[in-house]
């Protein structure tokens, strides 16, 4: 009894320590957020991508936007407010050195 026990303990262990991580890597801080297009297709940001690149949770986070989802607007990126403060096309990520594309390159966002 004891034996079947140990082997039922350990296989749900490499259960979920194969699991946690692919659950962790799907969804980094708020995972992906899908915003509706008016004249262009919709825009998906993902919070991984930004993470990988070596942003961290705080340098967005309040500053420049609030933890939820809110109306971003194309006058204001242009403005250098929301995701214009970093997309000018010259800041880089601080872990890839990967410079942000700059606003006006529209299908670096919408894409179909």
């Amino acid at each position: 009894m004891k034996k079947a026990t140990i082997v039922v303990l350990v296989m749900l262990s490499l259960l979920v320590a194969g699991i946690l991580p692919a659950l962790a890597a799907d969804k980094v801080g708020g995972g992906d957020i899908t915003y509706p297009g008016k004249t262009k297709p919709q825009v998906v940001f993902s919070h991984g991508s930004h993470a990988t690149a070596g942003f961290a949770c705080t340098d967005c986070h309040t500053k420049t936007f609030q933890y939820k989802k809110g109306n971003v607007k194309m006058a204001d990126m242009y403005a250098k407010k929301s995701c214009g403060v970093c997309h000018n096309g010259a800041t880089k990520g601080p872990k890839n050195g990967k410079v942000a594309f700059a606003i006006a390159k529209c299908d670096s966002c919408h894409k179909k």
